[in-house]
């Protein structure tokens, strides 16, 4: 247990390791033991022993660019990272059983199948969801303003993807298989293609993103 003001006056720290057994609680938005040093940490190491981040531990911790989580954390409730306006890299451990990150520092599942928080301090302008995902979590994309496009190679999935800005209906780009009109096939315009004819073309709805 921490008092709430454990770390006041602390004016040079800009780094909090997080060091533990069990599961983190759950803390009102400005009663985190290190609240009063908030605008100064850059860098947050969920260590070794810990199993579950709580909802709001760090909800709103503008300077954070980097979060390290280790092999033990099995739980990572959605709004215990959100609004962390610079973050752009989660670093997971490669033995975490339960997470993972990829090579851009996006946070997935362990066997990236389902993308768990998108950095909100990313620069990235155009993000491609990788063929493996078939979930995205409700809030995986949440304050991200960066972006404004969005690849889908994958049209076997459906998505939920909420951004508060930035991406528009008409910059998700699907690459694979449910329309017959010019996103299906993907072509490659710097390459030549023969025509191949084919009797008939059978579909199952839908036929079409738009």
């Amino acid at each position: 247990t921490f008092g709430n003001e454990i770390f006041k006056g602390c004016s040079q720290l800009n780094e909090i390791t997080i060091s533990g057994n069990g599961e983190m609680q759950t803390y009102s938005t400005n009663k985190q033991p290190w609240y009063d040093v908030r605008s100064q940490i850059t860098k947050i190491t969920i260590g070794e022993g810990i199993t579950s981040l709580g909802s709001n531990i760090f909800n709103g911790y503008n300077k954070v660019t980097i979060i390290s989580i280790s092999s033990s954390v099995t739980n990572i409730k959605p709004t215990s990272i959100m609004n962390m306006e610079l973050l752009e890299t989660f670093i997971v451990s490669e033995n975490n059983e339960n997470y993972s990150n990829d090579n851009d520092g996006i946070l997935y599942d362990k066997d990236q199948t389902k993308i768990v928080k998108y950095p909100i301090g990313k620069q990235t302008n155009t993000y491609t969801i990788p063929n493996s995902v078939k979930a995205i979590e409700e809030t995986a994309f949440e304050g991200v303003t960066s972006l404004s496009s969005m690849i889908i190679n994958n049209c076997d999935n459906t998505y939920s993807i909420t951004c508060n800005e930035g991406i528009l209906p008409d910059n998700i780009v699907t690459r694979n298989g449910d329309t017959l009109e010019d996103d299906w096939p993907y072509f490659d315009e710097r390459h030549a293609y023969n025509p191949l004819f084919v009797d008939a073309v059978v579909s199952n709805p839908p036929y079409s993103q738009n």
